[in-house]
C-alpha cells in the first residue's frame, strides 16, 4: 500500500481547442510521445484499441499521464473528459488534463492515465457515441462507447505500464465522461476498485436547424442510469457521485435523481452536492477555487478504499 499525499447537445466541460498543427494519432507510434514533464511527470502518450469491439485493427488514442516520484508500482486512475456539442468542437478539443484534480490524486499516491476518447481531439477514429436522434434516443449507446474505450485504454496500461499496480484502479469522470465510466463499472469482470463521478450524465438534442434538447432526455437519462446499476457488477464497485447546486446541466435535483435510481438497481452510490460553483457548476471540476468543496469527499472515499484493501 502506498503513503497517502504525494447528434447531440453533449453533457461537456468545453475544452481548449488544440492546435492545427498536430498530427493526426494514426501517424504517430504507440507508447510515450517523449520525455517525462517537471509537473506531475507529465507524458503524453498514444495507446492502440480496437477499431471495432474484438477487431485485431487498432485505432490510436491521445493520452496524458501524471505520476507521483518514485519507480512505483503506482494505483491508478483512469480519468474521462466530458463531451463538446459539435463535431467541429470535438475534433478541435485539446488533450485533457484536469490538472486540479490530477494534482489530488497525484499527492494520494496515484497514477493518473487522461484518454482523449476516439472522436476527440487528436485521437484517432470516428465518433460513435451518438444517440440516434430524439426519436430513438439511445443514450445508453454514448455511455458504453465510451465504456469500450476506457476499458481497453485500461487493458493497455494493464499490459504495458510496469510501472503500474493494474489491479488497483479507480475509474474517475467529468460530465459524459462520469457517464462512461459507470457504465464501463458496471461491467463484469473489470477488476474496478471504485468510481468517481464528476458531474455525470448525458443531455441530447435535436441536431437539426433550431432543434432544441429532446422531450424527456432527464427522465430518459434517469433510467438509463437505473439500468447500469441493475446489473450484477455494479453492486460490487463503490461510487462516489459529486455535482454542484447549480450545475445547469444535471443540477437542481437531476443529480440525485441519477444516483437514487442507481441505488434502485442495486449499485452503491453516494450522492454529494456541493454548493454554486462560478457561473454554471457544471465546470467545478476546472475552477480551482472549488477544490475546497468536493476535494475532501474524494479524499475521504480513496481512505475508505485503502482501509477496505480495494487500492
Amino acid at each position: 500500500m502506498l503513503p497517502r499525499r504525494t447528434a447531440l447537445l453533449g453533457a461537456a466541460l468545453l475544452l481548449p481547442a488544440r492546435s492545427r498543427a498536430q498530427a493526426p494519432a494514426a501517424s504517430l507510434a504507440a507508447g510515450p510521445q517523449g520525455p517525462e514533464g517537471a509537473e506531475l511527470r507529465e507524458q503524453v502518450w498514444r495507446i492502440p484499441v480496437p477499431a471495432r469491439r474484438d477487431s485485431a485493427e487498432t485505432v490510436l488514442l491521445e493520452a496524458t499521464l501524471f505520476r507521483p516520484p518514485g519507480p512505483g508500482p503506482f494505483p491508478l486512475v483512469v480519468m474521462s473528459h466530458g463531451q463538446p456539442g459539435s463535431p467541429a468542437q470535438r475534433a478541435q478539443m485539446a488533450r485533457p488534463r484536469f490538472i486540479t484534480a490530477s494534482r489530488l490524486f497525484v499527492e494520494e499516491g496515484f497514477a493518473v492515465l487522461l484518454p482523449t476518447r476516439r472522436g476527440f481531439g487528436a485521437s484517432g477514429g470516428p465518433f460513435l457515441g451518438g444517440t440516434g436522434g430524439c426519436e430513438r434516443l439511445d443514450l445508453a449507446n454514448n455511455a458504453e462507447t465510451s465504456a469500450n474505450d476506457i476499458l481497453a485504454v485500461l487493458r493497455f496500461a494493464r499490459a504495458e505500464m510496469p510501472f503500474l499496480a493494474g489491479q488497483r484502479v479507480v475509474l474517475a469522470g467529468q460530465s459524459a465522461g462520469g457517464f462512461g465510466s459507470l457504465a464501463a463499472a458496471s461491467r463484469p469482470n473489470t477488476g474496478i476498485a471504485g468510481v468517481v463521478n464528476f458531474a455525470g450524465g448525458l443531455r441530447a438534442g435535436d441536431s437539426g436547424i433550431g432543434g432544441g434538447f429532446c422531450e424527456g432526455w432527464q427522465d430518459k437519462l434517469v433510467e438509463t442510469m437505473g439500468v447500469f446499476g441493475a446489473r450484477p457488477a455494479a453492486r460490487g464497485v463503490p461510487s462516489l457521485w459529486i455535482y454542484a447546486a447549480n450545475d445547469t446541466f444535471f443540477g437542481y435535483g437531476l443529480g440525485s435523481r441519477m444516483a437514487e435510481a442507481w441505488r434502485r438497481g442495486g449499485g452503491e452510490a453516494r450522492f454529494v452536492e456541493i454548493g454554486a460553483s462560478g457561473r454554471d457548476g457544471h465546470g467545478f471540476l476546472e475552477d480551482h477555487m472549488s477544490i475546497g468543496a468536493w476535494g475532501r469527499h474524494v479524499r475521504g472515499f480513496l481512505d475508505e478504499l485503502r482501509a477496505a484493501g480495494r487500492v
